[in-house]
């Protein structure tokens, strides 16, 4: 986003007393219209001057939704109605929707699958259907981030939060199970790879804390 930009977003205008305009006010201005912003600070500078700090998001992920949109009764006593389809969004690693997205394909990050939605809508964070699916994804993205392999995932399966699996450099599913124990699986992981050849494919299971198996 360019500078000017966010000063228009803000609605601080050259002119203005300095202590009169609201910061949050100006901060949620410029969060309504850039959604890829992660945090903004607002500064008063005596004599005039005003600095607005952006910390930009990044995306982490694209995440494939069965989203499920509300449509309030029209009349009172009359139950809610719904609608459900198929998106994509990008995310970062705090659950914000940054952009919509027209697939899973065309982005160099992995597709999360086996995920709804209810309401969901770019610049506001994801609201799942499946609260108990939240926190694992997450685990999983932070986890895979740390350990520096997040360029070499396909994808990552949540269908099913004590069997989740992802795919790993084109070639292996990585069946993980539950979050327990993370890095350690990740690290079995690594050892495996390490001794294989580059021709080899198949299942890497680490779902299991005393057996890690290789399944061609």
């Amino acid at each position: 986003y360019s500078d000017s930009a966010l000063v228009a977003a803000s609605g601080i205008e050259a002119g203005q007393n300095m202590f009169l305009f609201n910061k949050f006010t100006a901060i949620n201005q410029i969060f309504a219209e850039h959604p890829y912003l992660d945090e903004i600070i607002i500064r008063r500078r005596l004599p005039d001057t005003v600095e607005i700090i952006v910390t930009e998001a990044e995306p982490v992920a694209v995440l494939k939704s069965e989203s499920r949109y509300t449509k309030p009764a029209a009349k009172s006593g009359e139950e809610d109605s719904y609608t459900t389809r198929e998106e994509y969004f990008l995310i970062d690693m705090k659950g914000k929707l940054l952009e919509k997205a027209d697939s899973g394909t065309g982005h160099s990050l992995p597709i999360v699958e086996g995920t709804s939605l209810n309401n969901p809508e770019v610049g506001k964070y994801a609201v799942f259907a499946d609260e108990q699916k939240q926190k694992p994804l997450f685990l999983v993205l932070n986890s895979v981030k740390d350990h520096d392999i997040l360029p070499n995932i396909g994808f990552i399966d949540i269908s099913e939060i004590y069997n989740i699996s992802f795919g790993y450099l084109e070639r292996f599913e990585v069946r993980l199970g539950t979050t327990d124990n993370l890095a350690y699986k990740l690290q079995g992981m690594d050892e495996i790879v390490r001794k294989l050849t580059d021709n080899d494919r198949g299942i890497i299971d680490v779902s299991s804390s005393d057996t890690i198996r290789f399944i061609p």
